[in-house]
């Protein structure tokens, strides 16, 4: 019994406890550790639905903007698909074109190249209509919100739990997720640090 206890990695203090002595601790430092294991078991659930629902907060903020008080928004997400998406002819994001009606051309975004394909991509799951910028804000905050919780368990993985918690609930973080499509370039970037 005493081989396996050390082997598990328990120190004593004393050189030589005696039998029982050595076994009561040997058995509660592996009740210890049982305990400190099912911990980590049950807080990952929770590192994972705790960013779903501070994106959901971030979510509901940005509809009440986007519905109640500001006909632009703050987002660059609806203003975006307003330039250039809806007239339902998905114009490539780094092209400079005139829209119909309109004398000045419009100049290409201004986000890396992923960032624009991914934008232009996610034009095609939305049909054009009167709430075609919201439901174009609905189905990025989709994605964005599965880039999240992906790049919140990523710094688990990464750095620990407790920068985990620092960065899903950063007002900061939850409240600008829904401004730009940044999240696009966080996620890979910490999964190339992750590998």
């Amino acid at each position: 019994m005493g081989a396996d206890c050390k082997s598990a990695g328990f120190a004593f203090e004393g050189s030589n406890p005696s039998p029982a002595t050595f076994a009561l601790k040997c058995y509660r430092g592996k009740m210890v550790r049982k305990v400190k294991q099912q911990k980590d078991k049950d807080l990952i659930p929770l590192n994972l639905i705790m960013p779903l629902l501070m994106a959901l907060l971030g979510y509901l903020q940005f509809r009440n903007w986007f519905i109640h008080a500001l006909p632009q928004g703050l987002s660059d997400i609806p203003a975006f698909y307003r330039m250039r998406f809806s007239d339902g002819l998905h114009h490539w994001p780094y092209s400079s074109y005139i829209p119909l009606g309109k004398s000045n051309p419009l100049n290409p975004i201004e986000y890396p190249a992923l960032i624009g394909l991914i934008v232009w991509l996610l034009s095609f799951f939305v049909k054009v209509s009167e709430n075609s910028a919201f439901d174009y804000f609905l189905v990025n905050t989709i994605f964005i919100t599965i880039l999240f919780t992906i790049s919140s368990f990523l710094i688990q993985k990464i750095s620990g739990k407790k920068f985990a918690k620092y960065y899903y609930l950063s007002p900061a973080v939850v409240l600008s997720l829904y401004l730009n499509w940044d999240i696009w370039v966080v996620a890979p970037m910490l999964l190339s640090i992750h590998f």
